[in-house]
């Protein structure tokens, strides 16, 4: 999950033009003591990064802090980071396996991709995380509900909550899609 979560933060980092590690600090600095407080980090966090929930910003405050000394260096930023740029590929390939045994999994049942979407969103036109869940039970049991949630948040690039149609389809259509959305 943390792979996912730290996407998602530097996303949001970027939006506001922040894309160094010296700039995370800087902005994150309340007090301007030049330290950065697990405590600073969660208040910055929730008005820049307000699609991440209070539980990840408590997981991102705790991987910068792996001392738990109460002061996040840039080192441990920076080690965060690295461990992030580092297994991020590994996530992309894992999310395109993913995608491709579920896709494969509901085009073996009775129904098309589209005919499994209109049934599980009860012809709502987009489809909850929780929906989504239960379509990956019933169709791919073996899948680990960590596995569902990373396909999920790999495929829910807008963080709303709700898949629409094509951004549901396009992961199971097109090959190694869900890879590329979860790259973008």
């Amino acid at each position: 999950h943390l792979v996912v979560v730290l996407g998602r933060l530097l996303n949001c980092l970027a939006k506001v033009g922040v894309r160094h590690v010296e700039e995370v600090i800087h902005r994150f600095d309340r007090d301007g003591d030049g330290r950065l407080t697990p405590g600073e980090l969660e208040q910055t966090l929730a008005v820049d990064a307000p699609t991440l929930s209070h539980e990840e910003r408590s997981q991102l405050c705790t991987r910068f802090d792996p001392d738990r000394d109460g002061i996040i260096t840039r080192e441990e930023l920076q080690a965060a980071f690295n461990l992030y740029s580092a297994q991020s590929a590994d996530c992309l390939r894992q999310v395109r396996e993913l995608g491709q045994r579920l896709g494969s999994a509901i085009r073996a049942g009775p129904a098309s991709i589209e005919q499994a979407f209109a049934t599980m969103t009860k012809n709502r036109g987009a489809m909850l995380c929780q929906e989504f869940h239960q379509l990956v039970r019933i169709t791919s049991p073996e899948m680990s509900s960590d596995e569902a949630w990373l396909l999920w948040h790999s495929m829910d690039k807008g963080v709303s909550g709700l898949l629409m149609y094509e951004e549901f389809s396009r992961s199971f259509t097109q090959p190694g899609a869900a890879a590329a959305a979860a790259d973008a």
